[in-house]
């Protein structure tokens, strides 16, 4: 099938031509320097239109491009005696008094009806503020603004804590788009679900969190699915130079042993290189308990458990990976039996605290 996107080279428009590509649609871009609308409509199964404008000093530029372009789309549908089905990205400003929301209004009804009249399918989005990858700031989102400020050392900017916002992801928009181009929606305004409710203030605060625990090496609570999102974004809009963070290698005669990343309430990764020969260890915890995976080299590891004096030897190495738990009141150790180093991912349940290190030396 082909497809058609209007507003192709917008925020929205990049993420949908990036998807339908990937679902093997063959798709045509129509962008505002474009003059070969019609062409273009002849050859489509199905019209995805996102063009139009958010922002002008002209306020008759609202009714001229978003409605005007709306009715030339409509009248060449018409000219080709074809059903083709047309997905629109409208606004949940339709509800308020301003020039652009009405422009879309405008553009709604004309499809509304272009829809009944001519039993045309028409799927309408109002969509709330859209957010994620790729968007522009100071433009798109306060998200991306707010980001870009954190990402430049800056606070962000706010004018009302107390304004609230409704946001969805991006990822959704281009699901209810596909779910529409599937025709498993029924046509008509569109009920817009998984979106995020919450105030400029609580948005600048989460996205401040999310910087200070970035630094840090800390990855933020995700059980919270707006949290996740936010995360997502603000990954995607790290510069360059910033994607390499040097961490703290703790050395010595033995080997090297580097926190890698931290986390609020699922402890945290480390990995430790033991050299030839060498045992690490001999000792145990309380209330941590630890994961351990060879990634390479061959060692064995020893455990004890200090109540039953139960023991037990574990051999592991890169070509037999298997993960292993150390539990709480079990005495461990980690012996380097190769010629090479040996390379160990640890996971602990809780991240270490230098002054309460709940590490109690005593030999397996």
């Amino acid at each position: 099938m082909k497809a058609l996107v209007t507003g192709s080279k917008g925020f929205i428009g990049k993420h949908l031509v990036l998807r339908l590509k990937e679902n093997d649609y063959e798709v045509l871009e129509y962008g505002r320097n474009d003059n070969d609308l019609e062409e273009k409509i002849n050859d489509v199964d199905i019209i995805f239109h996102l063009a139009g404008i958010n922002r002008t000093n002209n306020m008759d530029d609202f009714q001229s491009v978003n409605v005007g372009l709306t009715e030339e789309i409509i009248r060449l549908i018409e000219k080709t005696h074809r059903v083709i089905p047309v997905v629109f990205s409208s606004t949940k400003q339709v509800l308020l008094d301003n020039p652009y929301g009405k422009s879309k209004k405008n553009a709604e009804e004309l499809l509304l009806k272009f829809n009944e009249d001519y039993q045309n399918p028409t799927y309408i989005f109002r969509l709330p503020g859209v957010f994620g990858k790729w968007s522009k700031p100071y433009y798109n989102t306060v998200v991306a603004t707010f980001i870009d400020q954190l990402h430049h050392n800056e606070n962000p900017t706010i004018d009302d804590a107390n304004s609230a916002l409704e946001l969805i992801y991006i990822d959704r928009v281009i699901d209810m788009f596909v779910e529409s181009m599937n025709h498993k929606l029924k046509p008509g305004v569109q009920e817009i679900n998984n979106t995020y409710q919450l105030s400029v203030g609580e948005l600048a605060d989460y996205l401040i969190n999310i910087h200070r625990s970035d630094l840090n090496c800390m990855i933020p609570d995700l059980k919270s699915p707006l949290i996740k999102d936010l995360y997502s974004t603000y990954i995607s809009f790290k510069p360059m130079k910033y994607l390499e963070k040097k961490l703290k290698v703790n050395k010595d005669d033995r080997g090297t042993f580097t926190e890698i990343l931290k986390t609020l309430d699922n402890g945290q990764f480390s990995v430790n290189i033991t050299k030839p020969g060498i045992t690490k260890g001999n000792h145990y915890h309380h209330h941590k308990h630890e994961k351990f995976l060879v990634v390479s080299g061959h060692g064995v590891i020893q455990l004890r458990n200090k109540k039953t004096g139960q023991f037990s030897e574990i051999s592991t190495s890169d070509e037999k990976l298997v993960l292993i738990d150390i539990p709480p009141g079990t005495v461990h150790n980690m012996r380097n039996v190769g010629e090479t180093d040996l390379v160990t991912l640890m996971w602990a349940n809780e991240v270490f605290e230098k002054d309460a290190p709940d590490t109690i030396y005593e030999k397996v």
